[in-house]
């Protein structure tokens, strides 16, 4: 089976999901983005799942990491827009002007636009020539990053997270993955665009 969608996020862990939302909330509000889709391809090994967080703000202290993801799960599931399916991708082939994305499962999905939210324990997806070296912000083995320029790989190729090359904190995934969501509505609106709800919103 091979399912279209204008993005196709590989990670539902921290920068996975916020990157989604980010796009999620576009499309339900602003033209540019309008009947456009979303697919997040999570395997279900996100570190944040171990996680108790007491330095994040706006959450109380003591929050696990499974509490943080089963309300981002409630939050993905308001858009009609976006996809979450459980899978692991394998490989990333490049067909003339989109990508298909090869997973665990046999199945076969098309994108126009591939975002790589994997994490940083090792990065095992064939494709696109992608290098993984070891992460510039620890000396665990094991902990990788991938070489991008200001989270771009390439043309409808990005990368958020901790692969990024960003430090380790709850935070600063979701940042990063917030800031791929914008790239991405940005390029579509053809414009910086971001996206912010205020007091009295519908």
């Amino acid at each position: 089976m091979k399912i279209m969608s204008d993005v196709l996020i590989i990670g539902g862990g921290v920068s996975g999901i916020s990157c989604g939302l980010i796009i999620g909330s576009a499309i339900e509000k602003e033209l540019y983005a309008l009947n456009k889709t979303v697919t997040i391809i999570d395997s279900g090994h996100s570190d944040a799942k171990k996680a108790i967080f007491n330095n994040m703000i706006g959450f109380p202290i003591g929050v696990t990491g499974e509490e943080v993801l089963e309300n981002a799960m409630k939050q993905i599931q308001k858009y009609d827009s976006i996809t979450f399916l459980n899978d692991r991708v394998i490989e990333i082939k490049e067909v003339l002007n989109h990508f298909e994305i090869e997973c665990n499962s046999g199945k076969v999905y098309k994108s126009k636009i591939v975002v790589i939210a994997t994490g940083f324990k090792g990065y095992y997806i064939e494709g696109l020539d992608i290098k993984a070296f070891q992460h510039s912000k620890t000396m665990k083995s094991g902990r990788v990053q991938i070489d991008n320029d200001n989270l771009k790989l390439k043309d409808n190729v990005w990368v958020c997270g901790n692969l990024s090359g960003m430090s380790n904190q709850f935070a600063i995934a979701a940042g990063s993955g917030a800031q791929v969501g914008v790239n991405i509505i940005s390029e579509w609106a053809g414009e910086w665009k971001v996206i912010h709800d205020k007091v009295g919103d519908k």
